[in-house]
């Protein structure tokens, strides 16, 4: 299946959840309030299989958070600040709602257009919940979803409290009539959710872009960036193909600008190879990596990639630890110490950028890594593995070997390491200094599209529905 037939299937779904939902809990709610509520709970069920954790087994899911977790584990999870906490909505009437705080470049230009903004800001909260499960209700949306197959209304039993008995008891005045674009945050939490359904509701245009690694590179959709894709009215997407030109993306951009810390203050360099490490698993592996490689586990695949590093390069090498990684897990590293008995293990919080330009270059074991975008910012020379047994999108696995400065290997079919076109990779994703003014025309004409969209409701409703 497509792309663009998968995300219309999350919709057509979501949507059918939405009707029954309304109709099994007799909500004044509209279908399409509710409908972009379900989006990322159709998405990730879809993607992944939850199918045997189910309310029996586990007990009812509470919220969006608990949800993830079946499908990705507690560990590695990163701030969970993120999918808890509780958005302040006062004083979000703008032109644009943005997911996250805007630099001083960013505000400038925006001001200059004449585009007034707001930031939404996250309070900490208790991430518990008391709602209690309406037993009976699951039970009828049930029934009623079973008229249109097993596959949706097998999702009742991982349907959270917080999305189906807890949309009862939520009260939604945020003021959002006004906002006419907004830059889509974080979809896995609640507060966000429910704001972002009543801006859509009320007309306004949501812009979503990739933020990390994996976005638009994997074979399959992952259930985050489908999610989205199905969120937004405009998707701007890398470019792989050499001969079009990508929209900026927001965070390759910045990168830019990072970039000139390095500039100003060069280390001498190491004659090392900085080896970047993957999240090593303690327990079980998240289901997630059958979407990202076929026939072996995440760790096997990163144990024996670590272990081949010599039969592609000749080099001496320090190992960074993946900055989430725990250090009761370094025992699993104590094989690099046979192999590369004058590494160094790096624990450190500090950025990529900053530690890998005292390298003579970067070796990700993974074409996924967010880490890639950051340093294409920069001249760091950085090689990316490329083989048979990845699940790339192909035009991105083409890109890498056909914009390649080198490689290990004559071709990637038995595996080799690429060395990165830095200039062609940030190319790929629009990475400007100038990307404001871009987003800023942008909102521009989307400001007047929402304006007359609005136009043409008020008429329609004035004249009952016939415009």
């Amino acid at each position: 299946m497509n792309s663009d037939a998968e995300i219309e299937l999350v919709k057509s779904y979501a949507g059918i959840l939405a009707k029954e939902v309304r109709t099994v809990l007799n909500l004044h709610l509209s279908e399409e309030f509710l409908q972009t509520i379900y989006i990322p709970f159709v998405s990730y069920s879809k993607t992944l299989d939850l199918s045997g954790s189910n309310g029996k087994k586990k007990g009812y899911i509470n919220n969006y958070n608990e949800l993830l977790t079946l499908g990705e584990g507690l560990e590695c999870r990163g701030d969970l600040g993120l999918f808890v906490n509780e958005i302040q909505i006062k004083n979000v009437i703008g032109n644009l709602i943005f997911n996250s705080s805007l630099n001083f470049y960013e505000k400038l230009i925006f001001r200059i257009f004449g585009i007034s903004y707001r930031e939404l800001k996250y309070c900490v909260t208790n991430s518990e919940t008391n709602i209690i499960p309406d037993v009976e209700s699951r039970f009828y949306l049930s029934s009623r979803l079973s008229h249109y197959g097993n596959h949706l209304s097998d999702l009742v039993a991982i349907l959270p409290l917080s999305i189906f008995e807890g949309i009862r008891e939520k009260i939604f005045a945020a003021p959002v009539s006004l906002v006419q674009v907004h830059w889509l945050g974080q979809i896995f939490n609640e507060s966000y959710l429910f704001l972002l359904a009543a801006l859509k509701e009320n007309g306004t245009l949501v812009i979503g872009q990739p933020h990390g690694g994996s976005y638009c590179q994997m074979r399959d959709l992952l259930f985050d960036e489908l999610a989205e894709r199905a969120l937004s009215n405009i998707y701007h997407t890398p470019v792989w193909a050499s001969d079009l030109k990508a929209f900026p993306n927001w965070r390759a951009s910045r990168n830019l600008f990072l970039r000139l810390k390095s500039l100003v203050k060069r280390k001498a360099k190491k004659e090392k190879f900085l080896v970047l490490l993957n999240y090593h698993y303690e327990g079980v592996e998240p289901q997630l990596f059958k979407k990202f490689i076929k026939d072996i586990s995440i760790n096997e695949f990163h144990i024996n990639q670590l272990k081949n590093l010599k039969n592609h390069f000749s080099a001496s090498y320090d190992f960074k630890l993946y900055v989430r990684q725990e250090t009761n897990a370094l025992h699993k590293f104590k094989f690099l110490q046979t192999h590369y008995p004058d590494a160094e293990l790096i624990f450190t919080d500090r950025s990529v950028l900053e530690i890998s330009r005292s390298y003579e270059a970067v070796i990700h074991i993974t074409p996924w890594a967010t880490a890639i975008m950051e340093l294409s910012a920069s001249r760091i020379p950085q090689y990316v593995y490329l083989g048979p047994e990845l699940l790339l999108n192909k035009e991105y696995e083409f890109f890498l070997w056909s914009s390649k400065k080198g490689s290990t290997k004559s071709n990637y079919f038995c595996g080799s390491y690429v060395l990165i076109d830095n200039i062609r990779y940030r190319s790929a994703y629009g990475a400007s200094f100038f990307y404001p003014f871009y987003f800023a025309r942008l909102i521009k004409i989307l400001m007047k599209r929402t304006k007359m969209l609005n136009q043409i409701k008020i008429l329609r409703n004035q004249k009952g529905g016939r415009v």
